[in-house]
């Protein structure tokens, strides 16, 4: 195991290095079976089907130079051989140590071990994520830093000897690497920190930032994959930016009353340092602009130092003498507690954090732009500069929102999933989350969709509302509206799609057959369901006929029909019923399967333009040739997110003009 497993939508997922029956050793995802829970440096022997990754909707796995998954049907336990069964046991003793079942548990875990599993997914990851906190408890150059760093002011306030001081900064970074398990990412951040603590104590930036590039050199020829790892780029971007960059941050600090206090203004001078050059890539990689990002840092610069060196020390006294860590565990606890206070305060605010769309290599273009900027003006630049330009890049963002604003609906690219996002006259409503949140945010942030009046969630599965509780993080919403009798189920997927309606918005509604509502220019009637007698699957999808009357003069210019996963036998009903026929934009139901609609059905909507959101390559088969033949032979042109990626339709009175992300393809 080359990382912990997670727990995704299809089950328990990790990245391994495994050793062939011809000896040949390959990295890959291993997709395990449900409950297999897995902690890095395990070893299992497996039995499975490889398969090629997605370029495309890989890219991630990619960037770690993982070319394959793998589908494991059996999982047998090995023994590690020493020193990793070592390293595996006191790891194992600090995460079962320090976690007690509480938010401060998850959070020291993930702090001082990289141990993320209960604290991923979470409503306090999410927090963290929204004030753009969420490297505090990634295992990088960085963290280990500025951990070090306050145990390095903390020696020169007590005038300790600098052998002593080497030392006990020497046992500070093995206790990271033995606490995190020693894993290839925590071993380069040790060796970038120490390249950043060597630029502290000797105040030889140049020497450092060499040191820095040649251990990037010698990563990446040790590893050629890491060349692409966004891990690495952000570890090294955050050592840059603390081995440059500190003294001008220190500068700033030491202008203010806080530079009068060492303990504080030393950590967040590291801090600040740190996210300055790595926050652009950061937001790119993550879909989110956290806009409180610079106060959340500010504000948790003294205290996360101080809770990773406690719970530090918790974790290695736990493991050596257990019944003194209590005391130690009590003050990190509290510290990770306030982190989480401020975290939650920070991200309640309005727009604490907004969607955009940005690719890593703009991501990194924009660092190198900043890093520019801040090293040519170095003398003439003062905070009040940094406040005012943070100030005109909002309002910037801000106008290039409202310039994207008009009356379209776009089918949002989320992989093997719906997202469909109609906007108009400054109202908006997404019909649908799918599962991807960093393509859901994408999306949404290159539409310039920052708030959202309404979400429709038309029924329960993963595919449809798996992102919902991601919209927390990045957009404001004000409503989610679900089937009538979705509140009131017991059932499992309906119990949790409530819980995450009512983290992601202010409001949940129930929408009832024949509900009429409004978003700007266009008009929904709610077609189906009549009652809700699926627990919210698909045959309890929500359908819409949606009319866009552009010149408000009673009739539609455009009609739509959302059917989310319904099947034919309720667009049997939902036509038997309306008399429906004939729509301009049919937005497939159930990712074109072949059950979604019969010829005769595709023939009395013949649809101008046949929306399909799906993945490429995906396991089910979608969209399949009987749907697709049926669109055929109703005239109908068919987009599809796989082959055109996203896709928007921009309506006018007079015209449509669908464009896609791949290629512009219709006006008419």
């Amino acid at each position: 195991m080359l990382e912990d497993s997670s727990e995704g939508a299809y089950g328990e997922r990790c990245l391994v290095a495994a050793k062939l029956e011809g000896g040949e050793v390959v990295r890959a995802i291993a997709r395990l079976p449900d409950g297999c829970e897995l902690r890095y440096g395990e070893r299992i022997r497996a039995f499975g089907t490889f398969g090629k990754a997605d370029f495309v909707r890989g890219d991630y796995e990619w960037g770690r130079g993982c070319p394959l998954t793998v589908r494991v049907s059996a999982v047998e336990r090995e023994d590690s051989l020493p020193p990793q069964s070592w390293l595996i046991a006191l790891r194992a003793k600090a995460i079962e140590a320090l976690g007690d079942g509480s938010g401060a548990g998850s959070l020291l875990q993930a702090l001082v071990c990289g141990y993320r599993r209960d604290v991923r997914g979470s409503q306090l990851y999410a927090t963290f994520q929204t004030c753009g906190l969420a490297h505090l408890i990634a295992v990088s150059g960085a963290h280990l830093v500025i951990v070090t760093g306050l145990f390095a002011s903390v020696l020169k306030v007590l005038r300790a000897p600098r052998k002593a001081s080497v030392g006990v900064l020497v046992a500070v970074m093995a206790s990271y690497l033995v606490f995190s398990g020693a894993p290839v990412s925590a071993i380069r951040a040790t060796i970038m920190s120490s390249v950043g603590i060597m630029a502290l104590f000797a105040r030889r930036r140049p020497s450092a930032l060499g040191a820095l590039g040649v251990c990037l050199v010698v990563v990446v020829c040790a590893s050629p994959s890491a060349a692409v790892s966004p891990s690495l780029a952000l570890s090294a971007l955050s050592t840059t930016g603390i081995v440059v960059f500190s003294p001008l941050v220190e500068g700033w600090i030491g202008a203010t009353p806080l530079g009068k206090v060492p303990a504080v203004a030393e950590p967040l001078a590291l801090t600040v340092a740190a996210s300055v050059l790595s926050l652009p890539l950061a937001c790119a990689l993550f879909g989110k602009l956290p806009l409180v990002s610079p106060i959340a840092n500010i504000a948790c610069a003294p205290l996360f130092p101080l809770c990773c060196a406690f719970g530090l020390v918790a974790a290695l006294v736990a493991a050596l003498l257990p019944p003194l860590s209590t005391a130690l565990h009590t003050v990190a606890a509290m510290g990770a507690n306030m982190l989480s206070a401020i975290a939650g305060a920070l991200s309640a605010l309005p727009y604490a954090s907004v969607p955009i769309s940005a690719s890593p290599l703009e991501g990194i273009a924009c660092s190198c732009a900043l890093a520019a900027v801040l090293w040519a003006a170095w003398s003439q630049l003062r905070p009040r500069h940094v406040i005012a330009a943070a100030g005109a890049g909002c309002l910037f963002l801000a106008l290039a929102s409202v310039s994207l604003m008009g009356d379209r609906i776009v089918m949002l690219d989320v992989g093997q999933g719906d997202a469909f996002l109609l906007q108009s006259r400054g109202r908006s409503l997404l019909i649908d989350t799918g599962n991807q949140d960093t393509a859901l945010l994408k999306g949404l942030g290159a539409n310039g969709a920052a708030h959202i009046d309404s979400v429709l969630v038309t029924h329960a599965d993963d595919d449809h509302c798996g992102s919902l509780d991601a919209l927390a993080s990045a957009v404001d919403v004000d409503r989610v509206l679900v089937a009538n009798g979705v509140l009131a189920d017991g059932d499992e997927a309906c119990v949790a799609l409530v819980g995450n309606a009512r983290e992601a918005a202010r409001d949940v509604v129930e929408l009832s057959y024949g509900d009429r509502f409004e978003v700007g220019a266009f008009s929904l009637t709610v077609l189906w369901p009549r009652t809700l007698a699926d627990h919210a699957g698909n045959a309890d999808s929500v359908c819409v006929l949606v009319e866009y009357d552009g010149d408000s003069d009673g009739s539609a210019d455009v009609t739509a029909l959302f059917t989310g996963d319904a099947e034919y036998e309720q667009v049997a009903q939902i036509l038997q019923e309306t008399g429906l026929h004939g729509v301009d934009i049919l937005k497939v139901g159930h990712h074109g399967s072949r059950n979604a609609m019969t010829e005769e059905q595709a023939r009395a909507l013949s649809p101008r333009i046949a929306l399909i959101g799906v993945g490429a390559h995906n396991r089910y088969g979608h969209p399949t040739q009987e749907a697709l033949a049926a669109l055929d032979a109703a005239g109908s042109a068919v987009y599809r997110t796989d082959e055109d990626g996203e896709v928007r339709c921009v309506l006018s009175p007079q015209s449509m003009r669908i464009s896609c992300e791949r290629a512009d393809a219709f006006e008419g």
